[in-house]
């Protein structure tokens, strides 16, 4: 449950984020795959 604090932050971010969902998906993985290249081994489905 979001605090009452978060609720209005995630309410006046989400367009944005939903906007920009791709962009932020393909840099998120980059970088993940970059500084932990060992869960590119089975861990994650590369053909989703």
């Amino acid at each position: 449950m979001l605090s009452d604090t978060s609720r209005p932050v995630i309410q006046a971010t989400l367009p944005v984020v939903g906007d920009n969902i791709k962009e932020i998906a393909e840099r998120f993985y980059a970088h993940m795959f970059t500084e932990r290249p060992e869960l590119m081994d089975g861990l994650f489905n590369r053909g989703n």
